[in-house]
């Protein structure tokens, strides 16, 4: 018998550009947000705690700017209150989005191939669209590389993993599916080579018996060793032990 399964190593090598969708919403969440920051009046809600005050507004940029922002950011600093004012006036907006096209840019190599799509027509549009796609934008077409995912896990996987893909497919929600594709796909695979090796304990000889049973009463490393190696190391004992007798 032939034994068809995709362990987690194979696995994380084919959806290497689709389950990055799920990595790439952290990316997309986490970029530079110090406009946002700056622009909030007083500290009620402020993590730092800064005075209101100009210079103030030009250490925020340095601590929450992207490597643009925080450069001139840190030029203005060591400057007059003139310098401060430019910065705060001219250069911030203006490295931004700098800061905002870069690091765009950079998240495209980690990006699924509906991200990829929206992301460089918010590039080739202009600062302005990629302010609105890094706002919010890029959130439908997270989902829809999520999505897509979440079916190749499934089109490669067994019934465990076909039973909590379309779990994950019908709840919809983001959480869900990032939890399919960075956790739950692998545990239920887990589940699915088990089921194999069960399959293969029927009718089959003492040496394959006696190592799908130690595999199945060993870690997930040991299932997938039996599956991959062990089965045919096994069977090819038994066939000898049979040529023998």
């Amino acid at each position: 018998m032939d034994t068809i399964y995709w362990s987690r190593r194979r696995m994380l090598g084919a959806l290497a550009a689709t389950t990055a969708a799920a990595a790439t919403s952290n990316l997309l969440f986490a970029l530079p947000s110090a406009r946002a920051a700056i622009a909030s009046e007083g500290d009620g809600g402020d993590p730092l705690r800064l005075p209101d005050t100009e210079r103030a507004k030009v250490v925020k940029a340095w601590l929450l700017g992207g490597k643009a922002v925080r450069a001139s950011a840190a030029t203005a600093l060591t400057g007059t209150d003139a310098d401060i004012q430019n910065f705060l006036a001219v250069r911030y907006p203006a490295d931004s989005a700098a800061d905002n096209r870069a690091s765009l840019i950079n998240s495209l190599t980690a990006a699924g191939k509906g991200t990829r799509r929206e992301a460089t027509a918010a590039i080739n549009d202009g600062d302005s669209a990629i302010a609105a796609f890094l706002g919010g934008g890029f959130k439908a077409a997270l989902m829809e590389d999520l999505r897509v995912a979440t079916a190749v896990a499934m089109a490669s996987g067994g019934r465990g993993v076909n039973r909590k893909g379309n779990a994950a497919l019908n709840d919809g929600s983001q959480a869900e599916l990032e939890s399919f594709l960075l956790d739950g796909q692998f545990t239920a695979r887990l589940e699915d080579m088990r089921v194999e090796v069960s399959k293969l304990l029927v009718q089959a000889g003492p040496e394959v018996q006696k190592y799908a049973s130690r595999a199945l009463s060993g870690s997930g490393d040991d299932v997938e060793w039996f599956l991959e190696t062990g089965q045919h190391i096994a069977r090819a004992r038994d066939q000898e032990a049979m040529r023998i007798h």
